[in-house]
């Protein structure tokens, strides 16, 4: 098994097969617990960046959190067609706070899609992100 860093994106491979072009930023049918504990919370929200793109998304990340309320999500996400998306980046083995916990359940409440998003986790996110819009 292959883990290869390219660009801003991980990719997880088992097959050595060139990348498609319209490959997502993971490949997670080939990820195993193993290697869920390698990826940092940065790589996993750069590639969730790179997946949110190309799926059309528009993004805001406050990369100086000290202006924001605690608790606000690391990705804030419009798509035109699916709506709001808040996504809170998180290690494999990483705690969400109460006021991360917090703003998610309000965004929940007000009709937005959010989810906590791990390594583990990135089929789901995937799932969201090429579901029926909102």
């Amino acid at each position: 098994m292959a883990l290869e860093r390219r660009k801003s994106a991980i990719w997880i491979r088992t097959n050595p097969d060139p990348l498609p072009a319209s490959a997502g930023a993971l490949y997670a049918d080939s990820m195993t617990p193993a290697l869920n504990l390698l990826i940092t919370e940065a790589e996993l929200q750069r590639a969730a960046l790179e997946a949110l793109h190309l799926h059309g998304y528009k993004t805001f990340v406050d990369r100086q959190a000290f202006r924001s309320d605690p608790g606000w999500p690391d990705i804030y996400a419009l798509h035109p067609d699916r709506g709001a998306l808040a996504v809170e980046v998180k290690r494999e083995r990483g705690t969400v706070s109460a006021a991360q916990q917090g703003w998610l359940d309000a965004h929940r409440a007000a009709g937005h899609a959010a989810i906590v998003l791990r390594p583990s986790t990135w089929p789901d996110f995937v799932a969201l992100l090429q579901g029926p819009p909102a």
